[in-house]
């Protein structure tokens, strides 16, 4: 507020003079965010970047907070011969607890059984 207070030239803080920083929250996914998620997608792969950089990268129901997760679990299946991954091994990649990583799901209107299961053969 104190920055908003200091950006005005008016007596009302207007919405535009407010900044919210650290958080993108766009409806719609550019080429540049694009680019993003999957370089944050490839370093979560990686091991060099958890949930605390993504949850202060980006807000919660965030275009691009889906598509870092709808990618993760794309990429675990593309690794591990199209086996959908459980929570906990998200949650390990991230760095959180199985039952986190089922609320960051539901928080995005997202749910594993929303990927195929690996069809197994028996003979």
């Amino acid at each position: 507020i104190e920055r908003a207070m200091n950006k005005t030239d008016t007596a009302m803080i207007m919405p535009e003079d407010i900044e919210f920083a650290g958080k993108q929250d766009t409806n719609v996914l550019d080429r540049d965010s694009e680019e993003t998620v999957q370089r944050i997608v490839n370093g979560i792969i990686d091991g060099t970047i958890k949930w605390d950089k993504i949850k202060n990268e980006f807000a919660k129901q965030s275009p691009s907070r889906v598509e870092i997760l709808k990618g993760i679990v794309d990429r675990w299946i593309e690794n591990n011969n199209g086996t959908r991954p459980k929570y906990k091994d998200l949650a390990d990649l991230l760095g959180i607890t199985s039952g986190n990583m089922r609320q960051k799901f539901g928080e995005c209107n997202l749910n594993l059984t929303d990927w195929p299961t690996k069809k197994r053969r028996y003979q």
